[in-house]
């Protein structure tokens, strides 16, 4: 399964862990955090990764809160690409505890 995997700069550690579980239950994830510039709107490359992915999973932190994030710009075009297809689009809300 193709997977586009969406978070937070600030998530990134996160995201590995996401990334590296995906990939060894042997699913394609687009996770490079050096692939793109996340301070412009979304690129080619990203439609193109969303357009081809099976599955979109969103890593939802307080640092997607707000507005100007990237992963809002990645979530709307998962939204556009599956308008009636809500179960293809997976937030996860994620929360560290402080120990």
């Amino acid at each position: 399964m193709r997977i586009f995997l969406s978070y937070a700069r600030e998530d990134a550690l996160i995201a590995e862990e996401v990334f590296q579980a995906l990939t060894i239950e042997n699913h394609k994830v687009f996770f490079d955090p050096t692939a793109v510039d996340r301070s412009n709107p979304p690129n080619e490359r990203i439609r193109e990764e969303v357009k081809q992915a099976d599955l979109f999973i969103a890593i939802v932190s307080s640092h997607v809160e707000g507005d100007g994030r990237y992963v809002h710009s990645e979530l709307k075009l998962a939204k556009d690409k599956w308008p009636t297809r809500p179960e293809t689009v997976r937030p996860s809300r994620w929360r560290r505890s402080l120990i």
